[in-house]
């Protein structure tokens, strides 16, 4: 059983209620056992800012440098947000034996919570990432993320179409006849403008 640490806030009014009976109602001595009360309360706070500032959410700057060499990753020029990401993917890293529930937990916490991504397995020896949609995520931290955590001798599939689905380049189905599409094909001479946008595909 995992016990959740939680600040307390309350150590004199809770001191003070549980007093004998005897002692209750006496100003002097309620006094007294208040001001050692205070002294508690002072370290239980301190206490407290030193977790929050050690804690990833919370921490910045220099704080999560320091987290960084405590967990094995260095910020490599990130800005805090970003490494905050790589920091919290680093401890399922440090974990991870690279099966795929550690690889798509590594994803989810690497991509835009809501995103959509596929996770799949193929020969010989490959694991290939889907993420559909806008990137608004670190792509270089998906990657690395990833690439850290999957086991040895894996090859790293990433596929990103960064565009919306409607706009994504599309072949014509084969077999079949040809389907005429001025938007989701190659663009041409007469209308180089035109095309879908090809996916961006990840190797490691």
């Amino acid at each position: 059983m995992t016990l959740l640490a939680t600040q307390i806030t309350d150590y004199a009014q809770t001191g003070l209620a549980q007093l004998l009976s005897q002692f209750q109602g006496k100003p002097a001595f309620g006094a007294l056992v208040q001001s050692y009360l205070n002294r508690v309360q002072e370290l239980e706070n301190a206490i407290w800012e030193v977790i929050l500032i050690r804690g990833i959410a919370a921490s910045e700057g220099v704080n999560l440098d320091a987290i960084g060499v405590i967990v094995g990753r260095p910020r490599l020029g990130l800005d805090d947000t970003d490494y905050r990401v790589a920091l919290n993917c680093q401890i399922l890293i440090n974990r991870s034996s690279g099966c795929p529930d550690d690889m798509i937990n590594i994803t989810t916490l690497s991509i835009t919570p809501g995103q959509i991504f596929t996770y799949q397995e193929a020969y010989p020896a490959t694991v290939l990432v889907t993420v559909e949609g806008i990137a608004a995520f670190n792509i270089p931290v998906l990657f690395d993320n990833l690439f850290r955590g999957k086991a040895a001798g894996v090859r790293l599939l990433i596929i990103l179409s960064l565009q919306p689905a409607a706009d994504t380049f599309t072949l014509s189905p084969f077999p079949g006849s040809p389907v005429a599409s001025t938007t989701l094909g190659f663009s041409d001479i007469t209308n180089p403008g035109t095309g879908g946008y090809l996916t961006t595909i990840l190797v490691g």
